[in-house]
């Protein structure tokens, strides 16, 4: 899934036998739909694990898999398909809650995080008491964290909602604008929290009071998330990576960047 995303994101040359990224990806999408009949060495790999996590799991655990890269693809596309749109015409688009809600949750929630658990041999059915921890991380952390990048690609994760008190064309174009220039050079080198703090004195304020609310929403979300995994039934082993891989790094960005925030205005 990595090799794809690399593609699709241009990180990686597209393979040969392809036309174009788009037609890669929908032939991606297309084999995870059917489950057979791979064309290359991706598609290989990929049957391969999967039914070597049927034999380990069981057939549910493999076809929870399929889902899983199915809704991964998926989100990829959307990514793919606004950054296409970007690049044509220049002008980014701010989607309504209810379509960029649905993209975090089929592709993190029923994608990710379904394929974490599957892989882990652990309960997928229970990605849904992990949702306020991908809200937590995959939404108010990553999209705050990944604003620079992403928005200089023309991929904006506010929603109209988010922006209700209104915006203009010029505060839509500074902000592209300031998101590139964070997004490169000497600034690479800097810490995400410090990536974070110069976009935010930096940006209209219609986005850095976006990024003040993400920073509150997902420290709310982790404390939701540490109350009802009190009860949940996960393994050891499941709970420790969770911590490491989600968690940990969520909590120590949301502690820094308000760290500087709080500097700021003293």
């Amino acid at each position: 899934m990595r090799e794809i995303d690399d593609v699709i994101d241009d990180d990686a040359p597209l393979p040969h036998e392809w036309q174009s990224r788009k037609e890669y990806l929908q032939r991606k999408i297309a084999f995870v739909n059917d489950g057979a009949n791979p064309q290359d060495d991706v598609e290989r790999v990929m049957l391969r694990c999967i039914e070597r996590v049927s034999l380990a799991f069981g057939d549910d655990a493999g076809e929870s898999l399929w889902h899983a890269s199915e809704n991964v693809l998926e989100g990829l596309r959307f990514d793919r398909e606004r950054r296409e749109q970007f690049a044509e015409t220049n002008t980014p688009h701010i989607f309504p809650e209810n379509r960029l809600g649905k993209y975090l949750t089929d592709m993190e929630l029923r994608g990710i995080m379904r394929g974490f658990l599957t892989v882990l041999g652990d309960d997928h059915r229970a990605i849904e008491t992990l949702a306020p921890l991908v809200r937590a991380t995959r939404r108010h952390f990553y999209f705050v964290r990944d604003l620079p990048q992403d928005v200089s690609k023309g991929c904006i994760n506010l929603t109209e909602e988010e922006c209700q008190y209104g915006y203009d064309s010029s505060e839509l174009d500074s902000l592209v604008r300031e998101s590139a220039v964070v997004a490169n050079g000497e600034n690479f080198n800097l810490k995400p929290w410090q990536r974070s703090h110069l976009l935010h004195g930096r940006v209209p304020s219609f986005a850095s009071e976006w990024m003040e609310k993400q920073l509150c929403s997902g420290e709310q979300e982790l404390q939701v998330h540490e109350c009802e995994q009190r009860s949940s039934h996960f393994q050891p082993f499941t709970r420790l990576l969770l911590h490491l891989l989600y968690k940990k790094p969520a909590s120590t960005y949301f502690g820094r960047f308000r760290s500087m925030l709080g500097n700021q205005h003293t």
